[in-house]
């Protein structure tokens, strides 16, 4: 099954919205890095998977819900090893934009 390419208009607008979710990545760190508590981060670590998948940022947005589902479990070591991992692919993506 193929899929059709977006209509010109649809398309030009969509690439409008992801640069523009690729530069909000550097708020979404320093939020995520400055919540309150595990559950606050839980939460903006899932808006930030949901976004990272709808851009098309499969890799990002599997990081964002595996440390979620960490933060989610109280599981210190594990979200703080994915957290890492996730900054690291957040590092990369905004070394392509430049």
């Amino acid at each position: 099954m193929t899929t059709d390419p977006l209509p010109p208009g649809t398309a030009d607008a969509f690439e409008r919205l992801r640069r523009r979710f690729l530069a909000g990545l550097p708020q979404r760190r320093a939020d995520i890095r400055q919540a309150p508590d595990a559950e606050a981060r839980a939460d903006l670590l899932h808006r930030l998977a949901g976004a990272a998948g709808s851009f098309g940022f499969d890799a990002l947005g599997r990081l964002a819900r595996t440390a979620e589902s960490a933060h989610r479990q109280n599981d210190a070591g594990a979200s703080d090893a994915v957290l890492v991992e996730l900054e690291a692919a957040i590092d990369t993506l905004l070394s392509m934009q430049t």
